[in-house]
């Protein structure tokens, strides 16, 4: 079973330095997984976004409260075929049905703010690929055998075209390759430990 937990925190740019840094800096970005699945499922996928308003970390039900918005709407069901995931910038790749090949890539075009980021492109010479002679980031990130876990971390600078606001996201991935439920019971707090077998970084200096 595929285990991925997908974490996006926004902050603004009054939160940029000072304390609301240290808080960031000290942020863990591990949580129990919220949905125990069926033994059929080949994936869990749990998802969260988190603001950061006055120096503090907030759900973003707390922000659209304090902000005065809409309550967030209601996801659909989560995918449980590996085939379905939709993850921003990551791909997942079954390897002789026991291996997962995480691939990252960094596609402008994917609403991916600043910086560019520029390196290898396994998929320069794909006609088949929507990166086919693209100068962007494109390659794997790790290959996770059984029991194996990996993170993915990275960040971003956005701007709003109509007022010139910028606002900052960071975005950590972490992924599990475990046992299926029907082997053994499934662990809620599998990534709270820690101890990932590989961390793959693209976190810039964002000014």
């Amino acid at each position: 079973m595929l285990i991925i937990q997908t974490t996006t925190l926004t902050w603004f740019k009054s939160e940029r330095g000072g304390k609301p840094a240290e808080v960031r800096n000290k942020f863990k970005w591990t949580f129990p997984i919220g949905r125990i699945p069926d033994k059929s499922d080949e994936c869990v996928l749990d998802e969260r976004r988190l603001y950061q308003q006055n120096g503090k970390i907030l759900t973003i039900s707390e922000f659209n409260k304090a902000m005065g918005f809409p309550p967030p709407r209601v996801k659909s069901e989560p995918p449980v075929k590996i085939a379905d995931l939709h993850v921003k910038n990551v791909e997942f790749t079954v390897i002789d049905s026991v291996a997962i090949r995480v691939d990252f890539s960094f596609d402008p075009q994917n609403h991916n703010g600043a910086p560019h980021r520029h390196g290898h492109n396994k998929d320069f010479n794909n006609p088949d690929s929507p990166l086919c002679g693209k100068d962007v980031l494109n390659e794997t990130a790790f290959t996770l055998s059984e029991g194996q876990m990996g993170q993915i971390a990275y960040n971003a600078r956005f701007s709003d075209w109509d007022n010139g606001e910028w606002w900052y996201e960071q975005t950590v991935i972490n992924v599990a390759n475990a046992r299926s439920p029907g082997d053994t019971p499934f662990r809620k707090n599998i990534f709270l430990s820690g101890g990932f077998d590989y961390i793959y970084k693209q976190l810039e200096n964002l000014r």
